[in-house]
């Protein structure tokens, strides 16, 4: 009987996929096919100037490989040259090839398609020894929402396993991504193998996702021999429904911006951390842009985390941000535009603006403007003091006599030994204490009219209000104090 089904296949490959017309022919290595079978579509011609057809695929299948090869022939005293190629490819479905055309010679030839069936596979069933099962996470979904897909294999413990190799098939309706595989684990008196793949789907519709099927090869305990077999999942059928327009994003997310100090000096940046979270296509989410008009700004490359929860494909996208300013500034909202699968509506989520305060040091305080302004108003009323002095100087001669004698009882007076209170800083001390220029402005203000310390006084002017970098020689200064020091130490 076997024989007999053997010669009947034979009879139909012969007159059913071989078309000849002369020199050319065309064939199929196989008419009935399982799924995950490669079909090899062959095409044999003789002439010295042969033309293939030039193929990337045949109907929505794509050509796995194209290999030529060509062979001389002794053929009644003559040459005669043989040219092959084979388009190889892997259908899931019963179709009849396209009509082909091979131009031999200059002459053209017309090929009628030729039927290739799908034979449907024997799924496993939970008696069987080698079973697979075939679960997706979710059958209705939308465009760019992820799904998992489940390929779990079972074979009992007493079945003798060897090799075996899955080849999952998803069609290239998806964008595919491998997850991590669990441990083996033993269940109910089978060893059980768990390989998870997520699926997103790239436009809406109607999908079949074909029979599953694995390679396992056993070994038998009466003849100790190896054998293969094919063993297939059932199918899965998804119902794909497209977003609404301009929404890219889908599923169900939280957002937070968060920086590292909200005070901060102008030589000192920020750093702002911006965290998307949730289940979704968050591998699809785009960099987002931060734009200041006064700020210098560092973006980095956002990274994602991502996870399995409760059957559900989730994540975290971080993208962090360096600032610097010289003035106080707010970090704008960051917005997320999603639809929602659970209450089929859409929603935008947002960070809240953030403030930040740029703090001058003591120098920056001065040559603020309002400081500048203050300092104006005080030179010109010092002016107006001295104008005034000026004019009431023929009033002054008469109080000389008394000042001469204030100045003899002040000259007795220091030569009368004092102490040193306790705890004061000597203006040596405070002027080699002087960290910064302001300081020792102030210090240097009341003995202006020393000309040559009016010289520094000038130059820190300079320094603090007018942008200059004049040297200041604190060695140089003290010299010109340490003369009034001993005058008053006399």
């Amino acid at each position: 009987m076997k024989i007999l089904i053997i010669l009947g296949n034979l009879l139909f490959f012969f007159f059913f996929s071989t078309v000849a017309f002369g020199e050319v022919k065309v064939t199929v290595d196989k008419p009935f096919f399982h799924q995950g079978d490669e079909v090899t579509l062959q095409i044999v011609a003789n002439g010295e100037d042969i033309e293939f057809p030039k193929l990337e695929n045949i109907f929505e299948f794509k050509l796995l490989s194209t290999h030529i090869s060509e062979e001389n022939s002794n053929m009644n005293e003559s040459i005669v040259k043989t040219k092959t190629i084979k388009y190889t490819f892997t259908p899931n479905r019963t179709l009849i090839t396209p009509p082909l055309k091979v131009k031999v010679d200059k002459e053209i030839f017309t090929f009628p398609s030729i039927e290739i069936k799908k034979i449907e596979p024997k799924i496993s069933q939970k008696e069987d020894n080698l079973q697979l099962l075939f679960e997706v996470s979710k059958t209705n979904i939308y465009v760019g929402e992820p799904i998992i897909a489940s390929i779990i294999f079972k074979h009992k413990l007493d079945v003798e396993m060897i090799d075996k190799n899955i080849e999952p098939f998803f069609g290239d309706n998806f964008f595919i991504k491998e997850l991590s595989s669990s441990k083996p684990i033993e269940q109910n008196g089978f060893m059980v193998f768990s390989s998870y793949y997520l699926l997103v789907p790239k436009k809406e519709g109607n999908v079949t996702l074909q029979n599953q099927f694995i390679n396992v090869a056993t070994r038998e305990r009466k003849t100790n021999f190896k054998i293969w077999q094919r063993v297939f999942s059932d199918i899965q059928k998804l119902t794909i429904l497209e977003l609404p327009k301009d929404i890219n994003y889908q599923g169900e997310y939280t957002i937070k911006a968060t920086v590292d100090i909200a005070e901060t000096t102008k030589d000192t940046p920020i750093n702002l951390t911006l965290q998307i979270e949730g289940f979704g296509n968050i591998d699809d989410i785009t960099p987002f842009s931060l734009a200041l008009p006064n700020q210098l700004i560092f973006s980095s490359n956002p990274t994602i985390q991502t996870y399995l929860k409760d059957g559900k494909y989730g994540g975290i996208f971080t993208q962090k941000f360096s600032i610097a300013s010289e003035e106080d500034f707010v970090i704008p909202s960051f917005k997320l535009e999603y639809f929602d699968g659970i209450t089929k509506s859409l929603k935008q989520i947002a960070t809240q603006p953030l403030k930040i305060t740029i703090k001058g040091d003591e120098e920056d305080e001065i040559t603020s403007p309002s400081a500048i302004k203050e300092i104006k108003t005080i030179t010109k009323e010092k002016t107006k003091i001295e104008e005034n002095k000026e004019f009431h100087m023929e009033y002054i001669d008469w109080l000389l006599g008394f000042l001469m004698g204030c100045l003899v009882t002040y000259m007795v007076i220091r030569k009368t030994p004092q102490k040193k209170l306790k705890g004061e800083i000597s203006l040596e001390d405070k002027i080699k204490k002087a960290k910064k220029e302001k300081e020792l402005f102030d210090i240097l203000l009341s003995y202006s009219q020393d000309q040559q310390i009016a010289t520094f006084i000038k130059q820190l002017e300079g320094n603090i209000y007018l942008g200059q970098k004049n040297k200041i020689d604190k060695k140089a200064l003290l010299e010109v104090f340490n003369p009034l020091k001993d005058e008053e130490e006399d």
